[in-house]
């Protein structure tokens, strides 16, 4: 992580945040803990990775804020 914010450090200037979906295998692919570090906050959603598509509305009110 170390090398990537040396290369590219005004990418670490933004706050970076996620809404993940309950299921999603990707997340928990990745690791919580490597998610937690990237994204914060860190916001859930009921559904898969494609959480967007299953639930537009739900994802609409809770991406308002941090959008």
């Amino acid at each position: 992580m170390s090398r990537y914010r040396e290369a590219h450090p005004a990418v670490w200037l933004v706050r970076h945040s996620l809404i993940a979906g309950t299921h999603s295998v990707e997340v928990r692919h990745v690791g919580l803990g490597m998610t937690r570090r990237i994204a914060d906050p860190l916001e859930w959603i009921e559904g898969s990775h494609l959480f967007p598509m299953e639930r537009p509305i739900d994802t609409a009110r809770d991406a308002a804020p941090v959008v």
